[in-house]
């Protein structure tokens, strides 16, 4: 039965929409209208502890995603975490290590880990994609019983300060493996040096980069850049970053435009124990040069740097002291400028001391460290500790601990997402096998890494895991015909010519889209342009030189798929009227189990109560034609109705509603209102969805005098416009009214042109 048999005490449906204030915006119809500008959101919540320790330290905590893509597309996840467990001194700070295969949910101890964690691990572009870490701490003060003995005294510094032990990941567990060397040419011997975070992978698939700290036997402090081309085994300083009192821990990340970055500690001298943090960054994507001078960003949080960049392009940092502090850059671009934030997400600062406390109040509490490591193409996972190892907390003179005086570790995970809205879900489209490569042509790279077409959308932009094909190109087949809008790319290209986009509708005729100005990651394209087939190309070489080639890509129409829109937000993009939206959510896929997984993320609908309604209005330029297209399905025994609507304006400019229908969940049948005679049709047609609780493509096209009603491609029905009207100007959705409450509607890839 049709819901419009309320009695008159409460607000109809057709009365709460046809009323409904519509903001009419000045914007000359065209072809297609373009993207609206988003809005560039994060999401940075609090850490919350997931392990306490019961009696040895928990503190400088390191973390590794060390998930594997399998060719269909899904992942086979595992995480770790490794963090001291003794005093803060040379030597004997050996630690324990976790493990978590469910993106950090739970975790379980590691029996046998390296002596020092995984503080800088890698996975090599080799066959068996082999991962490997370097322990933090020297020969010499590592196993002092064996190598602490100068192995060529007639030099002029003990050699076993600046050997390491290398590790690697196998079946049975981790196993020492081989003995590490660094050399410093050009520059006096090195007293002692430490390795610190992000060792990378360089395009090349066999080169890696990585940062050392350490002094010179004429005691100057300095912060090296160092490569290998074996695996890891030995390693030649190419750069100084930092020289002088007193430039100690770095950590490198990629950026959005092929170069790198590096971010610094440098201690003071003033008795804050708050260091402060530099940035500096390569020419190019190898690493050598020349680097730009190093910038000061902050007079303190400079403890323990480390950054990341995220497959949408975004690049995040953290540092810490006081407190844990993300940074984030929208763009993901190189240079000092435009980094945004100085969130903190975990501060245990004491609040009061009684006499002098060991340290200044802004500096106990925690190590101030937080690790980094991406978790998918906009969200990271970040790991600190609570209370500093041995120095931290002290508590005969201290108190007003907010968090406490238990040595533990939080983790939280963080989300940055561009202004891009529209982003297609291709992880999810590639795992059903909806999307696929024409003809592709997928070789080995680097030292033998297989090549997976999955490697495209898996949200990891490190190069051991990259698409390479024999011809340095991808052909890619959409489940659909979009309107394409842009392109996030994240890619090695071999020389200076950017990557060649092309389109095409039918796999046959192809053309290259114009596009705007490049930012980082993003190719946005200058008019939304028809295509369902996409090809991806190095302009610059036509075979494969056993490189890396497209590490990560996203692809973005003018259908909105709400998974670049924060969950438990309002969605972002495409004009969404935030002033009339109401029980509007964006939810995750996780959070509707009993969904099929069509979408990491979904808008939800949800009927507020008795006295309102779920709504959700976009606003769009002024014309006389439109197509509204979305994707719905009920959830709950309680959902009985949704409505959706063409919005528009008549010739005296007040607000109207030139089309409105009414889906009853419970038949699957669709209605039509009549605004003049205030009455809701008869079922359209003979046909309607399956099922109401199973996923349905609804498209209306409209034009000035008739709509086509459709449903999964079947015609329902032709209709008149429900209210005399002069021009379209958006759409609507929202639940049935205000009585009974309980509709519950799950949207997705909700688009709106015009002819």
């Amino acid at each position: 039965m049709s819901r419009s048999s309320r009695s008159s005490r409460r607000r109809t449906r057709a009365s709460a929409v046809a009323t409904a204030a519509v903001v009419v915006g000045a914007v000359a119809a065209v072809a297609v209208q373009g993207p609206s500008p988003g809005q560039a959101h994060v999401r940075l919540p609090t850490g919350q502890t997931f392990h306490e320790a019961d009696e040895d330290h928990a503190a400088f905590p390191a973390v590794f995603n060390a998930g594997v893509t399998r060719a269909d597309g899904t992942r086979a996840p595992r995480l770790y975490v490794s963090y001291g467990t003794g005093k803060d001194l040379p030597g004997v700070n050996p630690a324990e290590m976790q493990e978590s295969v469910d993106e950090g949910t739970t975790w379980t101890s590691i029996t046998a880990p390296p002596k020092y964690g995984v503080v800088n691990a890698v996975r090599l572009a080799d066959a068996a994609g082999t991962i490997i870490t370097l322990e933090y701490e020297p020969l010499a003060i590592s196993y002092p019983a064996t190598h602490a003995a100068d192995p060529v005294p007639s030099t002029p510094h003990n050699e076993n300060r600046s050997r390491f032990t290398r590790w690697t990941r196998s079946a049975t567990g981790w196993v020492p493996a081989g003995t590490v060397t660094t050399a410093f040419p050009g520059y006096p011997a090195p007293e002692v040096v430490r390795f610190q975070k992000g060792v990378l992978l360089q395009p090349d698939g066999t080169t890696l980069l990585a940062t050392v700290y350490g002094s010179d036997v004429g005691g100057t402090s300095f912060t090296g850049l160092m490569r290998s081309t074996d695996d890891g085994l030995s390693w030649t300083q190419i750069a100084r970053l930092g020289t002088g009192e007193i430039f100690s821990e770095a950590n490198l990340a990629p950026t959005s435009d092929g170069r790198v970055m590096a971010w610094m500690r440098r201690d003071t001298t003033d008795g804050s124990y708050l260091p402060d943090l530099y940035y500096t960054y390569s020419a190019n994507e190898n690493g050598d040069g020349p680097w730009s001078t190093p910038v000061l960003m902050s007079a303190d949080t400079g403890n323990s740097p480390g950054a990341v960049l995220l497959g949408n392009g975004a690049a995040v940092q953290g540092s810490g002291r006081p407190g844990n502090v993300i940074r984030y850059k929208y763009t993901g671009t190189s240079g000092y400028a435009d980094w945004t934030g100085r969130t903190n997400i975990y501060d245990n600062t004491p609040t009061s001391a009684v006499g002098a406390p060991p340290r200044p109040l802004s500096a106990l509490g925690s190590s101030g460290t937080v690790a980094l490591t991406p978790l998918t193409g906009n969200t990271v996972l970040a790991i600190g500790d609570n209370c500093a190892g041995d120095w931290g907390c002290p508590t005969s003179n201290v108190s007003g601990y907010p968090r406490g005086t238990g040595q533990s570790l939080w983790q939280s995970v963080l989300e940055v997402n561009t202004d891009q809205w529209g982003k297609i879900d291709l992880r999810s489209k590639f795992e059903r096998g909806e999307i696929s490569y024409v003809a592709p042509s997928f070789t080995t790279y680097g030292r033998g890494r297989t090549s997976l077409g999955a490697y495209a959308f898996d949200g990891d932009v490190r190069a051991d895991s990259s698409v390479v094909t024999t011809n340095r190109s991808v052909t890619l087949q959409l489940d659909r015909e979009y309107l394409l809008t842009g392109f996030a790319v994240t890619a090695h290209l071999a020389g200076s010519a950017d990557v060649t986009i092309q389109t095409s509708t039918d796999g046959v005729n192809w053309s290259t889209p114009a596009r705007g100005a490049r930012v980082g990651s993003l190719r946005p394209l200058t008019t939304p342009t028809a295509a369902r087939y996409v090809r991806i190309s190095d302009p610059n070489l036509t075979s494969s030189d056993g490189s890396s080639f497209l590490h990560e890509l996203e692809i973005y129409s003018m259908l909105d798929g709400y998974e670049a829109s924060v969950p438990g937000a309002e969605p972002v993009g495409n004009g969404v009227i935030a002033s009339t939206t109401t029980g509007a959510t964006v939810v995750p896929a996780t959070s509707v189990p009993a969904v099929d997984a069509v979408s990491s993320r979904f808008l939800r609908l949800v009927d507020p109560g008795a006295s309102g309604l779920a709504r959700i209005q976009w606003n769009h330029g002024t014309s006389t034609g439109a197509t509204f297209e979305f994707r719905a399905r009920a959830t709950g025994t309680a959902t009985r109705t949704l409505i959706f609507s063409i919005l528009g304006t008549d010739a005296s400019g007040a607000a109207v509603t030139p089309y409105h229908f009414m889906l009853d969940a419970v038949s699957g049948r669709f209605r039509h209102y009549d605004s003049a005679a205030g009455t809701w049709s008869a079922p359209l047609g003979t046909a309607g969805v399956g099922s109401s609780w199973s996923w349905n493509r609804i498209t209306v096209e409209a034009t000035a005098g008739s709509a086509v009603l459709t449903a999964d491609g079947t015609t329902i029905a032709t209709v008149t416009p429900s209210q005399p009207f002069t021009t379209m100007t958006g759409n609507q959705l929202g639940s049935g009214g205000t009585q009974p409450t309980g509709d519950n509607w799950l949207i997705d890839d909700v688009g709106y042109s015009r002819p």
